[in-house]
């Protein structure tokens, strides 16, 4: 389903009335460092320095994560402000974090999940292997009468807890989980599209409810200013990309597979990088265009910098559909998610996702979805 773009995955009003009652007293912030090749006794020779002189500048360094393949550091750390971080590490070794962010206490322990730390504050998995930082993530989409999707959406939130995930965000028919485990994010995919499917056929619903499936993996800090937000970006994206029933898997989650087996046929797809990137500027420019009703497959070619030629062979290749069809399938897929909204109307919906006549839209809606914008439960 198309959902949850940019600020709106962020956190659930439960959630964020939580983050309020656990804030830190004092702010908490996470940096990054990264580019400069290091070995261990480097990052923990610089993290002894730190903590020679972080009480200068009311500092307190609590854990840090080592990604040594890729090069990256990762400093949790209590400080009045951003600058006080910065100083710290400016004073003790020169080594300058790429960026600075502060972070809240429910937030962090959400996506970062348990984890040990030695006697150096570096941080540890459950096992006692070095935590790169990586968190993986699921998007679990739902398309279909609401009234139908009760007993999917239980069963999903159970093969996300039995795989020991952690729920971000459940918003009507979206969920999205994190794990500290690629393995366990990979079963939850493959359990959650069969154990679905199954239910699905068995309650002869197969035909009246779609489900899409993405996966993605990420470190904590990049360059925006909130923790996981390139990632929870790309994996809204893969989720809105993927066909019917199908898993979509970022290639980082492919890289850090490892041993564990990922199938290959029609409802497993694995993604490169290219076409993540294509994916990422595709989804970007559309996003910005839906509901402008002269919005078509050239001037998608225009703003892509591509001929029409080229933008169809790219977009066919990435979704199977031609550049018009996209654009139309991403239409529908917003207006599903915006007609369950109390308060819109048809001819609201319409407009909002580039349809001048409302007629044509309720005939485009009930071809793809196979019902009637007026035949979904009212909203709630």
């Amino acid at each position: 389903m198309f959902f949850l773009y940019k600020k709106i995955w962020l956190l659930p009003y439960n959630l964020i009335n939580l983050i309020a009652a656990k804030s830190f007293a004092v702010p908490l912030f996470m940096d990054v460092h990264k580019g400069a090749e290091f070995t261990l006794e480097d990052v923990k020779r610089n993290h002894l320095a730190d903590m020679a002189v972080q009480s200068r500048y009311g500092v307190r360094y609590v854990q840090y994560w080592v990604n040594e393949e890729a090069n990256m550091v990762f400093c949790l750390m209590e400080a009045p402000n951003k600058e006080a971080c910065i100083k710290v590490h400016q004073e003790a070794h020169g080594d300058l974090a790429c960026n600075v962010i502060q972070v809240e206490k429910a937030a962090y322990e959400l996506f970062m999940g348990v984890t040990t730390i030695d006697e150096f504050e570096l941080t540890h998995d459950l096992h006692g292997a070095l935590d790169a930082g990586y968190r993986f993530f699921i998007a679990i989409s739902f398309m279909g009468p609401e009234k139908v999707l009760i007993e999917p959406e239980f069963l999903t939130g159970k093969i996300l807890r039995e795989q020991e995930g952690r729920e971000v965000n459940h918003g009507g028919q979206e969920i999205i989980g994190v794990f500290n485990s690629c393995k366990q994010a990979i079963e939850c995919a493959k359990n959650t599209q069969i154990e679905i499917g199954r239910f699905l056929t068995e309650q002869q619903l197969s035909d009246r409810v779609e489900f899409r499936i993405a996966l993605a993996a990420g470190e904590p800090v990049t360059e925006q200013s909130e923790l996981f937000a390139d990632t929870l970006d790309l994996v809204i994206k893969l989720n809105t990309l993927a066909g019917k029933n199908q898993i979509v898997l970022s290639s980082l989650v492919k890289d850090l597979s490892k041993d564990h087996k990922i199938p290959i046929n029609k409802l497993f797809k694995v993604m490169k990088p290219s076409e993540e990137q294509l994916l990422i500027r595709l989804m970007e420019v559309a996003e910005n265009k839906l509901s402008d009703v002269q919005f078509s497959a050239l001037l998608l070619s225009n703003e892509m910098g591509m001929n029409t030629a080229q933008l169809t062979d790219k977009v066919t290749q990435l979704t199977k559909y031609s550049p018009t069809d996209f654009i139309n399938e991403l239409r529908l897929k917003k207006a599903e998610k915006l007609i369950r909204i109390k308060g819109l109307g048809i001819s609201d919906i319409a407009a909002k996702v580039g349809f001048s006549d409302p007629s044509i839209f309720v005939q485009c809606f009930s071809d793809r979805f196979g019902i009637s914008p007026a035949q979904y439960p009212e909203p709630a």
